[in-house]
């Protein structure tokens, strides 16, 4: 816990169960076949799954039962939307079905990617379930990626009071021969979160590990800076994992979280 705000969650990049599917596709609606149901767990956020029309459902289904503690919204522009879990694909009424609160677009129009605790949901299961649905209401909704976290982890010790976020726009400037300014936006943003985490010896192993999933920059992970927030990132880590041994079982682990850039915003 950051003082009076809420924990840390953070999530290795190998918790994410949705790329492990066995099948993958619209169950409600129609796909727009530019935008096909796979770009929904391909690890890329900047590429969308569309279904066109109002509402939808993609279902994605494994050949063993996935416990998911965590689902978290890539880029979106929904205005709605549940994860509904079960043994059987058939909908009309799902083991666990939680709503996930949609927060309103930030002023420069981008969305806010929402997510979920699922452990506090009723019809949760540690065993977890063979088919995860995610239903969506919008104007031909779109997801960039999804994620299904088969496990809630929140460090043994906070990141320290004074982290810093940055942000920043992709421009394009030119400049006249009298030094005049012509700059256009493009639309897309970029956040960065610096941060210590003093951490104890077991809780530095975690954060490593953490560092390790990702391969670096390699593999997308997510994080939730804090859990009374609507708001997590997708990250990757801009610099190499420091780590400084302070006194006994207080270990200094600087990090450095780039958020993948979503583009334009959905």
């Amino acid at each position: 816990m950051i003082g009076d705000a809420g924990d840390v969650i953070l999530q290795y990049a190998s918790d994410n169960v949705a790329p492990n599917y066995a099948t993958i596709g619209v169950q409600s609606g129609v796909e727009d076949t530019s935008y096909p149901s796979n770009y929904l767990a391909d690890e890329r956020i900047s590429r969308p799954a569309k279904i066109v029309g109002s509402s939808g459902a993609w279902v994605l289904s494994f050949t063993n039962r996935q416990r998911v503690d965590i689902f978290a919204l890539g880029p979106h522009n929904l205005t709605a939307c549940s994860i509904q879990g079960n043994d059987t694909n058939v909908w009309n009424m799902p083991t666990l079905d939680a709503t996930v609160t949609i927060p309103s677009r930030t002023s420069d129009g981008h969305s806010v990617n929402a997510w979920k605790d699922l452990t506090s949901v009723s019809g949760y299961t540690t065993s977890g379930f063979y088919f995860w649905r995610v239903v969506a209401t919008g104007t031909n909704p779109s997801i960039g990626e999804i994620w299904l976290g088969s496990q809630k982890r929140i460090p043994d010790r906070a990141y320290q009071w004074n982290h810093t976020i940055e942000q920043e726009f992709s421009t394009i400037e030119h400049f006249t021969e009298f030094m005049v300014p012509h700059i256009y936006g493009v639309g897309a943003r970029q956040r960065r979160f610096r941060c210590v985490f003093r951490a104890s010896d077991l809780g530095a192993v975690d954060l490593r590990e953490w560092y390790r999933s990702m391969k670096g920059s390699t593999s997308p992970a997510l994080i939730v800076p804090n859990s009374d927030e609507n708001d997590a990132w997708w990250v990757r880590h801009g610099q190499a994992y420091t780590e400084t041994a302070q006194i006994t079982n207080v270990r200094d682990v600087e990090m450095l979280l780039v958020e993948h850039s979503t583009g334009v915003a959905l």
